[in-house]
């Protein structure tokens, strides 16, 4: 039976601006894009300085690349509603790669942290997915055993590595799909 819901954060419950950002230039996660994002996740950047980052390599000032993130942010609601009722009788969790200075404000401009009994951002413990060792973090604090949890995310490698310690893993693609797998899954979805 299961008793604890896991949850990335970005392409799941809010669109990945950066991967869109980098798509839509014609560019890839790849040098030192590639290079910032995971000098960030695992905290040895802050958010300022990444932003730098990827204004110097783009040409552009670093508020022109944060104002064209914010442009292209946003929240996935039937997401955040399935979340929402899964709250009332699972433990949920939010496992990110990024950093607090990133993820934190966004939480907060839509109320979603409360959403979540336990929130494991990557920059905070120095440890980001596919690494095993965060999804253990993440059970032990939730009280779960790996078979009492379910993984959601859009990276095949991450679910793969959530799957890899016994966690029950779901390849995210949308909302209704989501609440079809769940349900097949034997977790009630109000």
């Amino acid at each position: 039976m299961y008793k604890a819901i896991l949850f990335d954060f970005f392409d799941v419950i809010h669109h990945d601006y950066q991967k869109s950002w980098l798509k839509e230039r014609g560019l890839k996660r790849e040098g030192g894009y590639a290079e910032a994002s995971d000098l960030l996740d695992v905290g040895r950047i802050g958010f300022q300085e990444y932003l730098n980052r990827f204004a110097t390599l783009s040409g552009q000032t670093a508020p022109e690349v944060a104002a064209q993130f914010d442009a292209l942010a946003r929240v996935d609601d039937d997401v955040v509603q399935i979340i929402s009722e899964l709250h009332a009788a699972y433990h949920t969790g939010l496992v990110s790669n990024t950093h607090s200075e990133e993820l934190r404000p966004i939480l907060a401009r839509h109320n979603l942290a409360d959403l979540f009994n336990e929130i494991i951002i990557s920059s905070d413990v120095g440890i980001s997915k596919p690494d095993p060792a965060i999804f253990h973090m993440m059970l032990e604090r939730l009280g779960a055993q790996p078979e009492e949890a379910i993984f959601i995310d859009d990276n095949p490698n991450n679910v793969a590595a959530a799957e890899s310690i016994g966690i029950t893993g779901i390849c995210f693609t949308d909302a209704n799909a989501l609440r079809e797998k769940l349900t097949t899954l034997g977790v009630i979805v109000a």
